[in-house]
């Protein structure tokens, strides 16, 4: 999640293989961290979001397109209102 935001707002992104943890955690520390810094909503958890984003992931008849619109309203749906 928090790597769509970045990749949204032009930051570049690498992927850290070796780095230890939960994979279960992940979601919700991201989701965490995008709170702290302003730039996600306060009333979700990471539940939720995997809730969200698993079910558009597993879709089996998901094409690419379709993948990165839903992808963009899942996004958009997150930022915090003004």
């Amino acid at each position: 999640m928090e790597a769509a935001l970045l990749l949204k707002a032009n930051w570049e992104i690498w992927m850290a293989y070796d780095l230890e943890g939960s994979y279960e955690e992940a979601p919700q520390t991201m989701l965490e961290n995008a709170q702290r810094a302003g730039v996600a909503r306060s009333d979700i958890d990471g539940s939720d979001l995997m809730l969200l984003v698993g079910g558009m992931c597993t879709g089996p008849a998901l094409v690419k397109a379709q993948g990165e619109r839903l992808l963009a309203m899942v996004l958009d749906g997150l930022h915090v209102s003004d």
